[in-house]
């Protein structure tokens, strides 16, 4: 699997960081390569560990349907994504 890592500054509490990071339907709203073409969390309670989503993205190449799951989350620290088919990984540290 390859690895990207990428760093930015960003001048903000950690808390309010955070708070954004968390709210994957935003996060996938600033990419411009693509839309959301529908969002849907189908698991109960509040976003951690075992989190799951249902994701259809728009793009030029037409519609990418997959579900993601949350698999890794320290509060105000790091959330980590997978999607369940093994795909792809994303992990978001402050």
């Amino acid at each position: 699997m390859h690895r990207i890592t990428q760093s930015i500054e960003i001048k903000l509490p950690r808390k309010r960081v955070f708070a954004f990071l968390k709210n994957i339907e935003a996060r996938l709203e600033l990419n411009p390569f693509y839309k959301v073409y529908s969002f849907e969390k189908i698991t109960d309670g509040d976003i951690g560990v075992g989190t799951r989503f249902k994701i259809a993205l728009l793009s030029d190449y037409g519609i990418s349907k997959y579900e993601s799951e949350v698999v890794e989350f320290v509060e105000n620290e790091k959330i980590s994504t997978r999607d369940v088919n093994g795909r792809l990984m994303l992990t978001l540290t402050l």
